[in-house]
C-alpha cells in the first residue's frame, strides 16, 4: 500500500475577517476613507498569505478580500464598493432563475426573497451591452498578492462561460 498526500487548493474565497467588514461597512456608510480601506484589505491579505503558506498551500490567492465574492467582473448585488472591471450590465427589477442555484448548508433551496432581502438581491446584473474592459482587475489585485507571497500564486476568476447566468431576454 502505498502513501498518498492528501492535496489541498484554495479555490479562491476565505472568511473575510471581522475588521474588514467593519472596515467595508464603514466604507459603505461614508466614514472610511478609500485609502484607509485599502490598507485594511492589504493587512487581510498579508493575513491570507501566511494562513495559507503556513498550511502548505502550494498555490494559494490573496483570499479574495477586496472583492465580494469569487465573481470578479459582474456583481451579484449594487454594492458601492464593488468597481467593476467591465462595463455593459445594468442593475434591473427581474426573476434571475440562477438565484435558485443557491443552497443552504444542508443542500434545500433558499427562498428566493430570503436572497433578495439578506444579500440586496431586489434588482440584478444583467448583460444589456457588449462587455467593456474598464479596469485591469489582475494587476489591481494580484499585484500585491505576487509581490508579497513566498510560495506560487494564483488568480481565480470564473470562467466567460460563467457569466451566463447574467442573461436575460
Amino acid at each position: 500500500m502505498s502513501n498518498k498526500i492528501a492535496r489541498a487548493d484554495v479555490v479562491g474565497s476565505l472568511l473575510r475577517p471581522d475588521y474588514l467588514r467593519k472596515a467595508k461597512d464603514s466604507m459603505r456608510e461614508g466614514t472610511m476613507d478609500p485609502s484607509e480601506l485599502r490598507a485594511i484589505e492589504d493587512r487581510a491579505v498579508l493575513e491570507a498569505i501566511r494562513i495559507q503558506e503556513e498550511a502548505g498551500i502550494q498555490a494559494i490567492t490573496d483570499g479574495e478580500m477586496r472583492r465580494w465574492s469569487w465573481i470578479a467582473f459582474i456583481p451579484l448585488n449594487n454594492d458601492p464598493l464593488f468597481r467593476a472591471p467591465v462595463g455593459g450590465f445594468e442593475f434591473l427589477e427581474a426573476d434571475a432563475g440562477w438565484l435558485s442555484l443557491w443552497k443552504a448548508p444542508g443542500g434545500e433551496s433558499i427562498p428566493e426573497q430570503v436572497l433578495k432581502d439578506e444579500f440586496h438581491l431586489a434588482k440584478q446584473a444583467f448583460i444589456t451591452g457588449k462587455l467593456q474592459l474598464k479596469r485591469d482587475i489582475v494587476s489591481d489585485e494580484y499585484g500585491f498578492l505576487k509581490e508579497h507571497a513566498a510560495t506560487r500564486a494564483k488568480f481565480n476568476i470564473p470562467s466567460p462561460s460563467w457569466h451566463r447566468i447574467f442573461w436575460h431576454p
